[in-house]
């Protein structure tokens, strides 16, 4: 059963909040995924630490490890891809300033 209708069944004006919301999340879903995938690449160097300092168990990054293969891997989700290649791209322009030693 689609959420969308499931509220048009129940009449025009009721859940106002919740047409709102719905309508807030498809015009920005491309915007909630990359911040999704940016997430789970910078958590990466969170969860190693987190192992070395021993706030999680030292499988963890390898699980996570796993995870953020499978999602770079991904063909129905690119983002996971894209944002790794906008990190790769803005890293390479940093590093190529004059300033930078």
């Amino acid at each position: 059963i689609d959420v969308c209708s499931c509220l048009q069944t129940l009449g025009q004006n009721s859940m106002w909040v919740a047409r709102l919301l719905i309508s807030l999340v498809e015009f920005q879903s491309r915007n909630i995924l990359r911040a999704a995938a940016l997430a789970e690449i910078v958590l990466f160097p969170l969860v190693v630490i987190m192992a070395f300092f021993g706030y999680c168990g030292l499988l963890t990054p390898f699980v996570y490890y796993y995870f953020v293969t499978w999602r770079y891997a991904s063909r129905r989700n690119p983002y996971t891809r894209n944002t790794f290649r906008e990190l790769r791209v803005t890293a390479g322009a940093r590093a190529a300033r004059p300033a930078l030693p």
